[in-house]
């Protein structure tokens, strides 16, 4: 049997708040637009989020692909509430915070003061962490937040089965975004805590979609519908149809522009979305560094991909 059409792992559906059902749809990560001067074009920013509001389940501004870490607090703190007012309750919009533990409670608190409907945190950057100090840190972050709490895990070597799922048993937190490239890992995960009503969201976008639904993450994160939103949404719903071919025929047509964000190790991850906004007249494809714009060779490929889906 095909993955698209394999039931999903069970999960106690009735139990599932609005947030996590929502979370079990596309989960559109956003781009923060900037001006020719690296900074925020915030009419950009509200046209993107106007853009996602109607084509998405839940809107995560500030994540890896909204560039958090290359953002000052004051202007993740901007970017949040352009975004909050913008979508206007239409759909959940759960914001990325991080860092320190003091410093991951006030952009909570701040989320929480302009009206998000949650937090996403990300996996801790300090060079050394141990597994007790993970449990710790997220739990302070659930008592210290009157929000849902969703862990952002990257890397399933720094964050293990154990800590998640004992983090997990916090009533605060009622989903992780799970982006490791580990499927049997992933699988161990879902089961160890089945008996709980936690949804797991695939983190790894489109093409990976159809094979982390088997195993109970139905729901996945999307760069891609800064672009073209139409696309994800599409393969949302010939997955919950169970309509295979047609999910067969998304993958393959999405491939060459996940595979293009997979270049040099990952470097295109979000240079190759902001691409793809400046060329269909969204945004600018401005990023800033450690991140660099696309080789012109490289913005070619790109350009030949949007014209497969007939968007140029």
């Amino acid at each position: 049997m095909s993955p698209a059409t394999q039931p999903p792992a069970p999960q106690p559906q009735t139990r599932l708040s609005p947030l996590q059902q929502a979370l079990t749809g596309v989960v559109a990560t956003t781009v923060t637009p900037y001006d020719d001067q690296l900074n925020l074009d915030l009419p950009a920013l509200r046209q993107n989020a106007e853009l996602i509001a109607q084509h998405s389940d839940v809107i995560v501004p500030l994540g890896n692909t909204g560039e958090f870490y290359n953002l000052s607090l004051d202007e993740v703190k901007q970017v949040m509430r352009e975004v909050v007012e913008t979508v206007a309750g239409r759909i959940p919009v759960v914001v990325g915070i991080g860092y320190a533990t003091p410093i991951a409670l006030e952009l909570g608190r701040h989320a929480q003061d302009i009206g998000a409907d949650a937090v996403m945190v990300h996996q801790p950057v300090h060079t050394h962490v141990s597994q007790a100090g993970l449990v710790q840190y997220f739990g302070q972050l659930c008592d210290g937040l009157e929000l849902p709490v969703i862990p952002y895990v990257r890397h399933s070597d720094i964050v293990s089965d154990a800590t998640l799922a004992q983090a997990v048993q916090h009533p605060q937190m009622p989903a992780v975004k799970y982006a490791a490239r580990d499927l049997r890992n992933a699988y161990r995960l879902v089961q160890a805590i089945r008996d709980t009503d936690v949804v797991w969201v695939n983190g790894l976008a489109e093409t990976w979609a159809p094979v982390f639904a088997p195993i109970g993450m139905s729901g996945f994160t999307s760069g891609l519908v800064n672009a073209a939103p139409h696309l994800s949404s599409a393969l949302r719903d010939a997955m919950r149809a169970g309509n295979t071919a047609e999910v067969d025929r998304l993958v393959a047509l999405l491939r060459p522009f996940e595979d293009l964000r997979s270049r040099y190790n990952q470097a295109y991850n979000v240079p190759v979305v902001k691409e793809a906004c400046a060329q269909l007249g969204l945004s600018s494809r401005a990023v800033r560094a450690p991140l660099t714009e696309m080789t012109p060779a490289d913005r070619e490929e790109l350009t030949a991909i949007l014209k497969s889906w007939e968007l140029l």
